[in-house]
């Protein structure tokens, strides 16, 4: 028996012994090692096994280094734990913001500690400082330890004292000029010396002597000197040449006056000639060649008063003919028709050419698209041999003679590829669609290419490159007549999803991270998989910056583990705004919004938001909306995102200032709401249960037209009116534009179906089916700032009830007005709605409007315009109408037009409308002025 006990405890002890001991080690790491390499932990473990167990912990990335000990028979494996930076704090902050501190250091909670990046933050502060005019500011860097070995780096700032602007001195001897300037500037005085204000300084000086047409002064400095403690500057610019330039013209005839300076461009700011007159004088000429004007003659004379900083220059213009082309005649080894080469050159020159007036350089450029077009197709040694041009006796008319040497047809002999091993040539022949003994056109020669890089891509091949590409593609016979295509390919391995690495997510759990990218093991990697998760992690609005790559980039692994690399945002967020508009004489309006978009690291959200509002000028009744909100991102462990918010409003549904009737409506509501994402452009929601208790009364609780025939109740006042209104219903997305709050380009439609019943909890009286869809293009006209947009909108909503007087609600019903809809009309007022109350009479305590159904449409046309800087301006048509079953109206169709101004400023953007109806009513006033500050 003992000798039984005895190898029962050698057994263990020897057990013990053969099992590595983990040192330094995290738990969840030798969880992971027990799970993928039990034979760690087993008497037979080898070397390999450790090999392995290295390997697997380096990835992980808690480490700087794990390595194996080996003592008398016995193993240990050491991790040395990698330091990373666990918190970073900023002290004594008060010009500064923490926020821009914090993407200045490019530091990130999470990762490596790494000393010197710490202190070049520093250094980085410091200069974040000067450039904000304090030079004196200290930076005290420390590194103290957390108990889990990690560092926190803290930065302690003493500002100082900022260096102001005491003085500024313009030395110059146009006395008038200082004077100006002196006036110009005056405003800068006291304020911090900055980096971003002395550019803007600088910058508005040059444009202040520009607009002003001191158009060749010299600007010397700026010279800063400093008092002996930095706080006050004096700043020096030396103004010579100080002359002012005044411009006249003479002779011209076929151009306006406005004309010839628009020519002159005089504002431009990047004007750097020491000459005006002269530069003046070739601007006027080329503005006259560029016009078909060839023969133009602009003498200069420039006068200076005695005693006076003035130059006046004088131009005298000889226009000469507006010359037409009378013909272009081609000539060579072509072989098509020459008519075919004349109109190609006439309509791919310029429009001046095009409407048949004459300018050299734009037919050269011609020339050179008809070479550029016919090597596209397939003539690869087109050239033009030579051009003349033969003015008329009366030189108003030019004959253009064109010598083209077009050359062979360029035909594919042959199509070869190598290095393709998993993909045959013939297959790939296909893919690229180029065919042998056909024309060699280069525009799809070039689109072959790309469509070859894109298929191995779309197949997981995301690293093939073309060997050869840009040097031996194509080869050519000693004629030029054949051409043989190699396409020599590096396909590289099909990269598959082997393992994911989450990294940077100090917060946020790596689960939610893998459930909203969505790759499973052994899935094929394609650019559109990796941009479009990589899309999804952005939409989040979790992270400032989320990047997917493989670890094993650019090897022959094909097995690859993908890196997941993160950087988290602050989860909450505080928003507040104030604004103006001028909806019925004048309203103010505020809010307030807390959100929290990252609960306990799980993407699940709450958010709260409080608006008031006050018409002052004529109701003067308090308005306000409080919600809040829940979001949970993943609806049974789907990316389908649920939604819940609760609404509680009070806002004036009518007011009729004759009577003094002022009709509220108290709205609590609750809705249900499913939206996935169903690609990066399309989104659907499905609202699964809105309910809108609906309460509307009076605000002295008096009765409302048209219902005042009796009085309800004994104490002579009129009862309040309760409706519920219960909505189900899809809603899709689809947003192809460029930026969704200032969009330039691309378009929005948006369509949506909403269903009432009793059974789902409206009001018995209340079911209806509502549809609504819009679609609005955004399109640049050359610049980015130079947008036309156009929206087509419209409706339907239909009673569905067989109840007598069941109708749908006035807050479904559909009516037109305001800056939204017809800018010419006000849906604040009924007399100014579309349609308006004398022509669709509301049920003032049922509020049941639409019998049977009704339907609108609306259009909406846009061109937006820059006028200098942030500034902008619009020209607008709006258009569209109402219709109800059962009513006529006198002119349904109703439509405005109108202008107006944008500007972006700190409080929100600034909006002006000047909308002019077309076609007014006699009752009607005859435009509408709409004014908006402020965010709302």
């Amino acid at each position: 028996m003992k000798r039984l006990i005895g190898i029962f405890i050698l057994i263990l002890f020897e057990s013990a012994w053969a099992a590595p001991a983990l040192v330094d080690i995290l738990k969840e790491d030798e969880d992971q090692l027990r799970k993928t390499l039990p034979r760690l932990f087993s008497e037979s473990t080898d070397l390999a096994t450790y090999d392995q167990a290295l390997k697997a912990l380096m990835k992980t990335g808690h480490y700087e280094n794990v390595f194996v000990e080996s003592s008398d028979g016995k193993y240990r494996l050491l991790g040395k734990r990698l330091r990373v930076v666990e918190k970073i704090e900023f002290k004594g902050i008060s010009e500064g913001d923490e926020d821009e501190l914090r993407d200045l250091i490019q530091i990130e909670i999470g990762e490596r500690f790494d000393r010197k990046k710490a202190v070049t933050g520093g250094e980085k502060i410091k200069e974040y400082y000067g450039e904000r005019g304090f030079f004196n500011t200290i930076v005290e860097i420390e590194f103290p330890k957390t108990k889990d070995n990690n560092i926190i780096i803290q930065y302690t700032i003493q500002e100082s004292k900022p260096c102001r602007i005491a003085g500024i001195a313009f030395n110059t001897p146009n006395v008038d000029l200082k004077k100006a300037l002196d006036s110009r500037f005056r405003r800068l005085l006291g304020r911090n010396l900055t980096t971003q204000r002395m550019e803007r300084f600088v910058n508005g000086l040059r444009g202040f002597l520009i607009d002003r047409r001191y158009l060749a002064v010299e600007v010397i400095g700026p010279e800063v000197k400093y008092n002996k403690e930095k706080t006050q500057a004096l700043i020096e610019f030396e103004i010579k040449d100080p002359f002012r330039w005044e411009f006249y013209f003479s002779g011209y005839q076929a151009e306006r006056l406005v004309d010839l300076y628009r020519a002159m461009d005089l504002h431009n700011r990047e004007r750097r000639n020491i000459d005006p007159a002269s530069e003046g004088s070739e601007r006027l000429r080329r503005h006259y060649v560029n016009k078909g004007y060839p023969d133009v003659e602009i003498k200069t004379k420039v006068v200076n008063p005695p005693g006076s900083f003035l130059k006046r220059v004088y131009y005298s213009i000889k226009e000469g003919h507006r010359v037409k082309i009378a013909r272009i005649e081609v000539q060579g080894r072509i072989s098509r028709p020459a008519r075919y080469y004349q109109d190609f050159v006439l309509h791919n020159s310029s429009e001046l050419v095009a409407d048949g007036y004459f300018n050299r350089a734009d037919l050269e450029n011609g020339f050179k698209n008809l070479v550029t077009e016919l090597r596209n197709q397939g003539y690869l040694r087109a050239k033009v041999l030579s051009s003349r041009v033969d003015f008329s006796l009366d030189r108003k008319k030019v004959s253009v003679q064109l010598l083209i040497e077009e050359g062979p047809q360029t035909q594919i002999r042959a199509l070869d590829f190598e290095g393709n091993k998993f993909f045959s040539s013939f297959e790939l022949a296909q893919v690229v669609g180029l065919q042998t003994n056909s024309p060699l056109r280069l525009d799809q020669f070039e689109g072959a290419i790309e469509k070859l890089k894109r298929f191995y891509r779309s197949l997981g091949f995301l690293e093939m490159r073309l060997l050869n590409e840009g040097e031996e593609l194509i080869q050519y016979n000693e004629s030029g007549s054949q051409a043989r295509i190699n396409f020599r390919i590096y396909e590289g391995p099909r990269i598959r999803v082997n393992s994911i690495v989450v990294e940077g997510n100090t917060f946020t759990k790596t689960s939610v991270i893998l459930r909203e990218v969505d790759f499973k093991i052994g899935e094929i990697l394609t650019p559109e998989k990796l941009e479009e998760a990589t899309a999804r992690l952005n939409k989040m609005g979790l992270f400032s910056r989320a990047d997917i790559r493989t670890l094993e980039e650019n090897t022959n692994v094909a097995e690859r583990t993908l890196v997941i690399s993160v950087a988290e945002r602050d989860p909450g967020s505080f928003r507040f705004g104030v604004g103006v508009n001028n909806e019925r004489n004048l309203t103010i309006r505020g809010f307030t919004g807390l959100s929290y978009n990252n609960l306990f690291g799980t993407a699940r959200a709450i958010s709260g938001r409080v608006e008031v509002k006050s018409n002052v000028a004529e109701i003067n009744y308090p308005e306000n909306e409080v919600s809040v909100g829940y979001l949970e991102p993943f609806i049974f462990n789907s990316r389908t995102r649920g939604r819940v918010t609760l609404t509680r409003s009070e806002r004036v549904f009518d007011f009729q200032s004759s009577k003094k009737v002022t009709q509220v409506v108290v709205s609590n509501k609750v809705e249900f709401l499913a939206e996935r994402d169903l690609t990066q452009k399309t989104k659907l929601i499905w609202k699964a249960w809105s309910l809108d208790s609906r309460r509307e009364f009076e605000r002295d609780r008096r009765c409302t037209p048209p219902n005042c025939s009796e009085i309800i109740d004994g104490s002579g006042k009129w009862p309040t009116a309760t409706q519920q209104v219960a909505l189900i219903g899809p809603t899709l997305d689809i947003d192809y534009r460029d930026n969704p709050f200032m969009p330039t380009m691309g378009s929005f439609t948006h369509l949506t179906v909403d269903y009432s019943h009793p059974e789902i909890g409206s009001s018995k009286k209340i079911e209806f089916v509502r549809t609504e869809g819009n679609f609005t293009y955004h399109k640049r006209l050359g610049s980015p700032k130079l947008v036309w947009t156009n929206s087509v909108r419209g409706g339907y909503v239909a009673n569905l009830s067989q109840e007598p007087e069941s109708g749908v609600p006035t807050s479904h019903a559909f009516f037109l007005g305001g800056i939204y809809t017809v800018r010419g009309f006000d849906l604040a007022r009924d007399s100014e709605r579309i349609p308006k109350q004398s022509e669709f009479p509301v049920d003032g305590q049922t509020q049941l409007v639409i019998r049977s159904d009704s339907h609108y449409y609306l259009f909406k046309s846009e061109l937006r315009f820059p006028i200098f800087g942030d500034h902008g301006g619009v020209i607008f048509y709006d258009g569209g109408a109402v219709l109800v079953s059962g009513y006529r109206f006198e002119s349904p169709y109703r439509d405005a037009v109108g202008f107006g101004y944008r500007y972006n400023t700190p409080v929100g953007p600034v909006a002006l409308d000047f909308a002019f109806k077309l076609g007014p009513k006699p009752d009607e006033d005859d435009f509408r002025f709409h004014l908006y500050i402020g965010t709302f």
